[in-house]
């Protein structure tokens, strides 16, 4: 699968959208036609405590670079997909490796130097956070549109994994029981979890619902919100964007 490109008049309104935060990526995005797997990167744009993705390559990242590794999180995945993929076989990433990454180092890293793909793609970053920084993750919860089994059952079983909504029917009432504003929170967000390709799978009412329940975990203090963009799930960027536009009209972002 490969994500659609955004045009040069869409990265504009994008960044219209996001005046006042910070590009990330900028001249150094990924557009390799001839990849085989997840790697394009177009942008990633940061404020605060929020940052926001064409996918979620860069959530590891982020993560990494603004997790207080004094403290235990709650991560909150809400998504289409799992994103559980893992990385590969005999790998010789380590966490100094991680640690000491600069975005660019992040994005076009390749365990070998003939690898045809990079190594970190939108479907396998959540595994590697779990395995390489246990000790900051007090539960990892599971909001997601896939009836499907779950990837990565055994280093899952080193923390303590809920699939709260195995077929996305009940996200609304899960945020709202599991909202404490005393715990740390990752919240990790795909606009897709909204959408069959191009079908809004949820009304604008309960969208908007379960908007303001990020706006709420995004305010407590030491959270992380996280935002993919997912086109190609979505039915294409105007979907997408509209419940970014959205977001940043209700104060989320």
């Amino acid at each position: 699968m490969y994500f659609d490109q955004p045009t040069s008049e869409f990265l504009k309104r994008i960044g219209q959208c996001l005046g006042d935060y910070s590009e990330l990526v900028g001249e150094n995005q990924i557009n390799e036609k001839s990849a085989p797997d997840y790697q394009n990167v177009y942008f990633c744009y940061e404020k605060e405590n929020v940052v926001i993705m064409d996918n979620h390559r860069c959530a590891l990242w982020f993560w990494i670079k603004n997790t207080d590794k004094k403290l235990k999180y709650n991560i909150i995945h809400i998504d289409t997909h799992y994103d559980l993929g893992g990385l590969k076989f005999n790998s010789k990433i380590s966490r100094d490796q991680l640690d000491g990454f600069t975005l660019n180092d992040y994005l076009h890293y390749k365990d070998k130097a003939d690898d045809k793909m990079v190594y970190f793609n939108w479907a396998n970053y959540l595994l590697p956070f779990i395995d390489y920084y246990n000790q900051n993750i007090e539960n990892l919860y599971l909001i997601v549109n896939q009836n499907a089994d779950i990837p990565g059952e055994t280093t899952l079983k080193s923390i303590k994994c809920h699939v709260e909504d195995p077929k996305g029917y009940n996200a609304l009432s899960s945020l709202e029981n599991l909202f404490d504003e005393k715990a740390n929170w990752i919240i990790n967000f795909d606009i897709d979890f909204f959408f069959k390709d191009d079908i809004q799978l949820y009304s604008d009412a309960f969208i908007e619902k379960v908007l303001a329940q990020l706006k709420r975990f995004k305010a407590v203090k030491n959270s992380i919100l996280t935002i993919a963009l997912s086109p190609s799930c979505c039915g294409g960027w105007e979907n997408s964007f509209k419940v970014l536009e959205k977001m940043k009209s209700m104060g989320v972002i």
